[in-house]
C-alpha cells in the first residue's frame, strides 16, 4: 500500500469513528463511542480497522479501496454472512480468472 492510501486509510478510519460515536447516529440508542484500536492492512487495497467502544466492547470494519477519480476508501462492519459470501466468491473470481488468461495471450501461443 502506497504512502497516500495508507495516510487516507488511517484518516478514514479516524473518521469513521468519529461518525459512529455520534449520539445523533440511527441505532445509537446507548450513546456507544468509538476510537480507533488498530488498523491492519491485509492487501494493497484492503484493511481491517479494530475500534474500541466505551461499553468495554469491540467492532471490526471492512475497508477496502475504490480506484475511481482519485480513488477512496468505503467501508461496512462485516458480519459472518459477509465473510461466508466473501469466501464463496474467490472459487467465482479464479473461475473468471482461468478464462480470461488465455485471451490476455497472443494469438501465436497455442495451449
Amino acid at each position: 500500500m502506497n504512502k497516500q492510501m495508507a495516510i487516507s486509510l488511517k484518516e478514514t478510519a479516524q473518521t469513521t469513528a468519529k461518525r459512529f460515536s455520534s449520539s445523533e447516529r440511527s441505532r445509537n440508542a446507548n450513546g456507544e463511542t468509538f476510537t480507533v484500536e488498530e488498523v491492519i492492512p491485509l492487501s494493497e487495497t484492503t484493511a481491517v480497522a479494530f475500534f474500541l467502544k466505551n461499553t468495554g466492547k469491540k467492532a471490526i470494519a471492512f475497508f477496502y479501496w475504490v480506484n475511481i477519480e482519485e480513488g477512496k476508501w468505503y467501508y461496512f462492519f462485516p458480519t459472518e454472512s459477509h465473510i461466508v459470501g466473501m469466501n464463496k466468491l474467490s472459487a467465482y473470481l479464479d473461475k473468471v480468472d482461468r478464462f480470461n488468461f488465455p485471451l490476455n495471450m497472443p494469438s501465436d501461443i497455442i495451449f
